[in-house]
């Protein structure tokens, strides 16, 4: 994938607002922190995770102890993946 100078100069201003605003030092420690409120959650725990509609999840953890997010869906929500 080729980028341009001002692609890569739009990339590094994404996170460089993005260390601003949440106060970390680097984009790896902006990463590592997602991760570990990423982990943070427990079993059966409902989260929102935002693509162009918000999508409730259910949080689960396999035998192996990954992380598994369950798409909550009822009658009153609508799943985008459903669609």
């Amino acid at each position: 994938m080729d980028l341009y100078k001002n692609q890569v100069r739009s990339i590094d201003r994404i996170f460089e607002r993005m260390m601003t605003l949440t106060g970390h030092t680097s984009p790896l420690a902006m990463v590592d922190h997602m991760f570990n409120r990423l982990e943070s959650h427990t079993e059966g725990e409902e989260v929102t995770l935002w693509k162009m509609v918000p999508t409730r999840y259910r949080v689960q953890r396999d035998k192996e102890g990954r992380l598994i997010l369950e798409p909550v869906v009822d009658s009153t929500t609508k799943n985008a993946d459903t669609l």
